[in-house]
């Protein structure tokens, strides 16, 4: 394998720790082995990295463009070309910087009690206090 000629600009962290977890060997046998854990952060900054090498793809249109720049252009040729509203939603959201996904807040105005007291009516079930 050659040697990586921005290896010195863009260094990968190492791992802060191994993890156990099975593999197979040739013969189908499971072994175990050790496998290097990321934090966050470390998985943040080798993206940041990998996405600001310079492109090495065949196509010369991308020539002097980073990865990013790349993966934004085919991204936004693609929706463009499709028309695809989750595409071009995807594209806005990525240059916007949104989250994939947000979730709902949902608020909850019930006890647990009188939920189930609810459920209890529904199927004619007779409702004890346990209590009394």
């Amino acid at each position: 394998m050659d040697e990586d000629p921005l290896a010195d600009q863009f260094p990968i962290p190492a791992a802060p720790s191994l993890r156990r977890m099975v593999d197979w060997d040739a013969n189908n046998q499971p072994i175990l082995t050790l496998a290097p854990v990321f934090t966050k952060a470390q998985v943040a900054e080798i993206i940041d990295k990998a996405v600001a090498q310079p492109y090495v793809g065949s196509e010369p249109e991308f020539r002097e463009m980073t990865n990013l720049e790349v993966m934004l252009l085919k991204l936004a040729r693609n929706a463009a070309a499709t028309g695809d509203r989750a595409d071009i939603g995807d594209l806005l959201d990525r240059i916007l910087g949104k989250p994939k996904f947000t979730g709902e807040m949902v608020s909850v105005t019930k006890s647990y009690e009188s939920f189930l007291r609810e459920k209890a009516q529904a199927v004619d079930v007779e409702v004890v206090d346990p209590l009394s």
